[in-house]
């Protein structure tokens, strides 16, 4: 080996021994600390995200409880709402069959009387004020008579069975074969009834209208003509 060879050998081994201590260590810890902060901010981030979303799930729960119980109430609630109607209906109807009951047993009365007594007058006396008894029942249930004797006929009151000729204005009901009645305002069976059409004109009214353009009218016109000139 030479000698130029031999003191660059010494002079790179000076620069290696003359180099502080722990250098390459420093460097690689540097680089290890860095990586752990990536993975410490990694891990935060991933915890964080994690609790929002059991917060988010805890939320959801609470609302899907919080609905199904209202679900629950309201469903309680309709049945309640059903039973106390129709238990209401059936108090009303007691009430009212108690009522029918009465002129039931007036009827009975009438009926046991006739047997005994042979007087018509009286009989027809009694069945008479059992029969207003009966309708101040209906009435007092809201249940009133429609009207149809006289009046113009009403669809949406009067049930039509016939139409006849009649003397009468055209649709005016001219019998009434059955009454109707309704309930607080609204039909609950209309009146069926016979109701008049209007009649086609008679042979008198057709001979007394004189169509212009016939040959007996012209004829008229030119005698009328000739005596005036």
């Amino acid at each position: 080996m030479s000698d130029d060879k031999k003191l660059e050998d010494q002079a790179s081994k000076k620069e290696m021994d003359s180099a502080p201590p722990g250098s390459k260590t420093s460097d690689l810890s540097f680089k290890e600390e860095g990586d752990q902060r990536v993975l410490d901010k990694r891990v935060w981030t991933s915890r964080k995200r994690l609790e929002e979303l059991k917060k988010k799930a805890q939320s959801s729960e609470f609302y899907l409880d919080h609905l199904q119980r209202l679900q629950a109430e309201f469903d309680n609630f309709r049945k309640r709402n059903v039973k106390e109607r129709e238990d209401f209906r059936k108090l009303v109807l007691e009430d009212f069959l108690i009522e029918l009951v009465e002129v039931l047993d007036n009827f009975e009365r009438a009926l046991e009387s006739s047997k005994e007594n042979q007087n018509f007058e009286n009989f027809r006396t009694g069945v008479n004020m059992i029969y207003h008894q009966f309708q101040d029942c209906l009435s007092r249930r809201g249940i009133t008579v429609i009207e149809a004797s006289g009046q113009i006929f009403d669809p949406l009151k009067h049930d039509a069975v016939s139409y006849e000729d009649s003397s009468h204005s055209p649709h005016q009901v001219i019998h009434q074969l059955s009454r109707g009645y309704s309930l607080h305002g609204k039909v609950i069976r209309p009146s069926r009834v016979k109701v008049s059409k209007e009649s086609p004109p008679s042979e008198k009214d057709a001979s007394s209208t004189v169509d212009p353009s016939s040959p007996k009218n012209n004829d008229c016109k030119e005698g009328e003509a000739g005596k005036n000139s």
